[in-house]
């Protein structure tokens, strides 16, 4: 695109844009003013024709009020003559005063004339019967209006239409009393009668009863815009109507009709006429100027840039250096023009110095090249070094991974054959614990072995769980169980531990907890008892507590459960906080209780790490630790509810008897930790050496072998614990 087109093209945008901008603006301030300007005109024309309908009001009630200050008219109340009715309310009278209906009423509300006219045809009709609801003592017509000063004038609406009505009391012609009675005329407020409104206010005027079941949608709009700041409602029907409306209170102070004045909008118009004019001026001078414009650029810029580009185009054509541009004038396109033969100056002399530098530059190139060549040859023989290191590098890394997994499975094969003997060991151990023959050094010896044998055990569990992580076999197996039985039986299951070593084990649970849940309570177990036997086993006196609490529901079906084990024991140092959790580090290595070599915690943090959950720790030494941890249960909705009390459903069959023998209270502690360690043979071999002794313990000994042949370990457990209990009660 040329310079001129673009110039061209320039200055039309640029007017049109301003162009359009002005009209814009216009618009929204001058046809703003317009606007306001008709709003203003609209609301006094409808305050206007607002005052002619009370001013008609006010005339009837100057009608009213001379009929009322009549002494004829007082006597009439007083004896209702015939001769005042044939010579004061013939159908005349109603015409001449424009009236349809006169009352005269005594008090209370005797009527003694009620007579209605109709002014079109000038025949009497019937007396409209919605009136009558209007007579009562205490109707505004009425009320009050037994003293001379008062009187009440305004609309009221009736079936029969609307009309405007005044009650005054009838009075001497000197307007004195005492009041007997009242007058009261009506107007119908019909076409005709909005018609003359209109004659007189030069209005276009409409009526809408309140209570139309027809009301057109524009007056349906206006009461939904009525308010105390806005009485008078202004509403744009079309280009070419506005329509104001007002509301009319009754006789009782509501609303009863809605007063519409239509106006055409001759400001609108001429605001818009006087906007297109206004345009069509600027357009026609701005095209005026515009040609000014484009014909000083094209004189003083266009035609010398021409020129400067074709000697420009012949230079670059003769390809001749030396030659020069013409240069004429003093402005900027003649410092354009020396500028353009300094450079073509400074062009001419880099020609002749890059000609002299081509010569250096090959001989450079030529001596570069063979360097490079050189460098690719040192490149090349050390790529072939690194992929030599890569492969020893891989094959290091095979033989390291296939060491660790020698390991694991050294590992999980060790536990397993060490687990068989010991637990023969723990079990011996533990019955040589009870034998009234052995001194009280050798029970300490025992007592010794068993508890040794004991965090063995544990230690190699721990392990082997440890391996199966490691190799990804330990998968977590959900399922719904009752969580608050569920927290009952390991807090009774360490009770006993706690109370062996003197302390106090405590349990607080959340009564927002959940009873049913969904999840892996074999996993979730395994996690609170290393917490458990960590805090009993650390703690030397005071006592132990398990919280457990809902901190947050992630959903109606979801919530987020916090464990925490709180002791009083000895604490660990802040330095050892942030190696706790590594594998086969010690909690304490200088103090008592330092058994261990430190994997529980590791492997807690791993089973939780599964459940989607993170085990913290908080601790002071010689004041006590808290351990918790977080983990999302979900809620199991259609389910039985039990009573917390209740045993599972295994032990349900087998109830409680209180005439049933069973072995003494040392052979029951005995088998309950044969369950805890999950020994069948040991358990097995137990009872059946204690039927053997007694054959009384038979029926027990058979129930208690039903739960160890079929592997229930819970059950055996529950079943143990509930004569334990029962015993020491």
């Amino acid at each position: 695109m040329t310079l001129r087109k673009k110039t061209l093209l320039i200055i039309s945008i640029t007017f049109f844009f301003l162009l359009g901008l002005l009209y814009f603006i216009s618009r929204l301030i001058v046809m703003n003013g317009f606007i306001s300007i008709e709003k203003r005109d609209t609301i006094k024309h409808t305050q206007r024709a607002l005052s002619a309908l009370y001013n008609e009001i006010k005339n009837l009630d100057i009608i009213v009020a001379d009929y009322a200050a009549w002494d004829d008219s007082y006597q009439f109340i007083q004896d209702g003559n015939q001769a005042f009715i044939d010579a004061t309310l013939p159908v005349t009278t109603f015409n001449s005063l424009k009236v349809n209906v006169i009352l005269y009423v005594q008090f209370p509300n005797t009527i003694i004339f009620a007579k209605a006219v109709d002014l079109d045809s000038g025949e009497e009709m019937a007396f409209p019967k919605g009136l009558d609801a209007h007579l009562s003592s205490d109707s505004p017509l009425l009320k009050q209006l037994d003293t001379p000063q008062h009187h009440s004038s305004g609309v009221l609406v009736i079936p029969e239409g609307i009309l405007l009505i005044s009650s005054r009391p009838i009075l001497t012609s000197e307007r004195k009393g005492p009041v007997n009675g009242v007058i009261i005329m009506g107007r119908y407020l019909d076409d005709p009668a909005i018609q003359r409104l209109s004659d007189v206010t030069q209005l276009s005027l409409s009526i809408q009863r309140i209570d139309s079941s027809n009301m057109p949608i524009d007056f349906q709009k206006a009461i939904s815009n009525f308010s105390h700041e806005n009485p008078i409602v202004v509403d744009t029907l079309s280009s070419n109507l506005i329509s104001g409306y007002v509301q009319v209170q009754d006789l009782y102070q509501k609303t009863c009709m809605i007063i519409r004045m239509n106006s055409s909008r001759d400001i609108f118009q001429q605001g818009h006429l006087t906007i297109n004019y206004f345009i069509v001026s600027v357009l026609m001078i701005g095209f005026v100027l515009g040609l000014v414009i484009l014909f000083l650029i094209e004189r003083i810029i266009l035609s010398r840039l021409s020129r400067l580009d074709k000697e420009i185009k012949t230079i670059q054509n003769e390809k001749d250096l030396s030659a020069r541009v013409l240069v004429r004038g003093k402005d900027e396109l003649t410092h354009f023009s020396e500028t353009i033969n300094e450079m073509l100056g400074a062009l001419e002399q880099s020609q002749i110095e890059l000609k002299s530098h081509r010569d250096i530059l090959e001989e450079l190139v030529k001596n570069r090249t063979q360097e490079l060549r050189n460098t690719n040859q040192c490149l090349r023989d050390e790529i072939v070094e690194r992929q030599r290191l890569s492969e020893e590098l891989q094959k290091a890394k095979d033989a390291a991974e296939s060491a660790s997994r020698a390991k694991t499975t050294f590992l999980a094969n060790m536990s397993h054959e060490l687990r068989t003997p010991l637990n023969i060991i723990l079990g011996y151990a533990k019955i040589l614990e009870h034998y009234p023959e052995l001194s009280k050094k050798e029970q300490e010896a025992v007592h010794a072995i068993y508890q040794s044998g004991e965090a063995l055990l544990t230690m190699i569990n721990d392990l082997l769980d440890i391996t199966k992580i490691e190799k990804q076999e330990i998968q977590l197996e959900p399922g719904e169980f009752h969580l608050p039985n569920w927290l009952r039986k390991i807090f009774d299951f360490h009770r006993i531990q706690a109370k062996e070593k003197g302390l106090v084990l405590d349990f607080d649970t959340d009564p927002e907890l959940p009873d049913m849940v969904y999840g892996d309570e074999k996993r979730l177990r395994q996690v609170l008892r290393n917490l458990l036997i960590n805090a009993i086993k650390f703690t030397k006196q005071g006592r132990v507590i398990i919280k457990v609490k809902c901190v947050d529901m992630v959903n109606q079906k979801c919530a987020r459960v916090r464990f925490e084990i709180q002791d009083t024991g000895i604490g660990i140092s802040q330095d050892r906080l942030e190696k706790i959790f590594d594998a086969f580090h010690s909690i304490d290595t200088d103090r008592l209780y330092s058994d261990g070599v430190g994997i529980g915690l590791n492997l807690s943090q791993r089973l939780l790490a599964l459940m989607g959950g993170t085990l913290y720790v908080e601790s002071t030494p010689n004041k006590g630790s808290i351990f918790w941890f977080e983990i999302q249960l979900q809620f199991v909705e259609h389910y039985t509810k039990t009573d917390e009390s209740d045993y599972p459903e295994a032990l349900e069959q087998v109830e409680i008897s209180e005439t049933l023998i069973v072995p003494p209270i040392e052979e029951l502690k005995i088998l309950y930790d044969f369950s805890q360690m999950g020994d069948i043979d040991s358990i097995i071999t137990h009872i059946m050496m204690l039927k053997k002794e007694n054959p009384k313990y038979g029926v027990f000994i058979d129930k208690l072998n039903f739960f160890a042949e079929n592997f229930m370990i819970e059950e055996i457990q529950e079943f143990i614990y509930a004569y334990i209990n029962r015993s020491t009660e």
